[in-house]
């Protein structure tokens, strides 16, 4: 069969199908899959398949997804929930002490009354937290600035002596090299 003519693509597909069609197939070897089982994917299959995975996953899944495939230190991670741990507390005694010498007030007031009192400290406690870690990390940017200019000082003062000391030594030998010049056009 020549495949040099202007159908050869389809004269390929022509053989192909006729020798499926020709006799049975090999037996299975040990390592052959079957039909049932799906083929491995490609690397954008794989990709693919994660991306869809993830997108499922809440927040705090991914989260922690990431922190163990990329070796995240645990202590970044304890940083992170302490603050939420804190505003999780259970209110209800202090909320008894208040209401308990009150006793005209019902059931469903004093457990509307628990409600709106949590909500309204955890929402205190939300705000300090964060004006807190935002003072924090102003302290933190001002310290990082000044370690910066101090280290930068430092370094240039260093720079300058080194400098000074490299003149100094190279002006014996400059004068050297000046006279040994001198002396070849004299001589020349």
């Amino acid at each position: 069969m020549s495949y040099d003519e202007k159908g050869a693509e389809g004269d390929a597909v022509k053989a192909v199908d006729k020798a499926a069609d020709a006799g049975t197939s090999a037996k299975a070897r040990k390592g052959d899959k079957k039909n049932g089982e799906a083929m491995q994917k490609g690397k954008a299959g794989i990709v693919s398949d994660m991306y869809h995975h993830l997108n499922s996953m809440s927040k705090e899944e991914l989260q922690d997804a990431y922190n163990s495939m990329m070796g995240t230190a645990e202590e970044e991670v304890v940083e992170k929930v302490v603050p939420e741990v804190a505003t999780e507390a259970d209110f209800s005694e202090d909320l008894d002490a208040l209401v308990e010498s009150e006793a005209t007030l019902s059931d469903e007031f004093k457990a509307k009354t628990a409600v709106i009192f949590e909500a309204a400290v955890k929402s205190k406690i939300s705000e300090e937290i964060n004006r807190l870690e935002t003072e924090y990390q102003e302290q933190l940017d001002e310290e990082i600035q000044s370690t910066k200019a101090d280290l930068v000082e430092k370094v240039d003062s260093y720079l300058n002596y080194v400098v000074e000391n490299w003149m100094e030594e190279n002006k014996t030998c400059d004068s050297i090299w000046t006279s040994f010049r001198n002396r070849r056009r004299f001589h020349g």
